[in-house]
């Protein structure tokens, strides 16, 4: 004869209130998933179903660059990344060109800096650049002399 197990249930709001055992498993009846409990945390960490988890297409499409919608990179000055976007392209470096592209958080702290310097008076440098920005930071470009930048502005499939 087979045998049958059983194990602990209840609503939502019940598993809020409940800190199970470690390594136990409950069932959430409310929401129709299970939960696994740590023997710490009030409500276990609920497991998500098949349906919740997004499909790869999905997660590949929310991190694609959308070239379609890509701007020309701006003139010097500040701007702030409304979605997560990328900016790609290169500098121009001639004779001793200077060209600096800061990435800020909302309150213009200043996070990482990309410096772009050709030292050799007579000389013309490429170098090239994909730069990520996430939503709600800022960039700040900055070139002067002989320096330029030429690129676009990507944002990202997702956003």
């Amino acid at each position: 004869m087979s045998r049958q197990i059983q194990i602990r249930r209840g609503t939502a709001a019940e598993h809020e209130n409940f800190t199970g055992a470690i390594g136990e498993i409950t069932m959430d009846t409310t929401n129709k998933t299970l939960r696994v409990h740590d023997g710490e945390t009030a409500g276990g960490t609920a497991l998500a179903k098949r349906a919740d988890v997004p499909s790869m297409t999905a997660i590949i499409a929310s991190i694609m660059p959308d070239y379609a919608n890509a701007t020309d990179i701006p003139a010097i000055g500040t701007y702030t990344a409304e979605t997560n976007l990328y900016l790609q392209g290169y500098v121009k470096l001639v004779w001793s060109a200077q060209v600096c592209i800061s990435i800020m958080d909302s309150s213009d702290n200043i996070l990482i800096e990309y410096k772009f310097q050709d030292d050799d008076y007579n000389s013309t440098r490429y170098m090239s650049f994909s730069i990520p920005v996430p939503a709600g930071c800022k960039y700040r470009v900055q070139h002067g002399g002989n320096g330029i930048i030429i690129g676009k502005v990507v944002p990202l499939v997702g956003g």
